[in-house]
């Protein structure tokens, strides 16, 4: 959000081969985030000094017991890459894991399949 100019009318102007299609999703996406995070902000009012992990306009309660999960393919099944390379970045139990579990998808054949999936594992535990 920083980077995004001050005046956002016309940013595809500045890109090459994008079209006013693109600032309508742009602007769409920039709804769905506001009303997700508006969301977030009165979930973290309403319950403070308690951990959640987020998922698109989901999230998970990050009890005790949870936070100290430790994250391996014992645990987690079905994406033993992520795993290894969530452990061999010093991820080693779900409490350290990011708030926005989107982040995740920065990783090596890390999709949206994948983080669905490891979301719905997260609620079950």
């Amino acid at each position: 959000m920083s980077e995004l100019p001050n005046a956002l009318e016309g940013l595809h102007k500045y890109v090459k081969r994008y079209n006013e299609t693109n600032d309508e999703n742009l602007f769409q996406e920039l709804k769905t985030y506001i009303a997700e995070e508006k969301t977030r902000r009165q979930l973290k009012l309403q319950r403070p000094g308690e951990l959640f992990y987020f998922y698109k306009d989901d999230y998970v309660v990050v009890t005790e017991a949870l936070a100290t999960t430790p994250i391996t393919t014992d645990e987690f099944t079905g994406f033993p890459s992520l795993i290894q390379q969530l452990n061999e970045h010093g991820y080693h139990t779900v409490s350290q894991l990011p708030n926005e579990l989107v982040m995740l998808a920065k990783y090596k054949n890390v999709g949206i399949g994948t983080l669905e999936r490891f979301f719905e594992q997260l609620k079950g535990k």
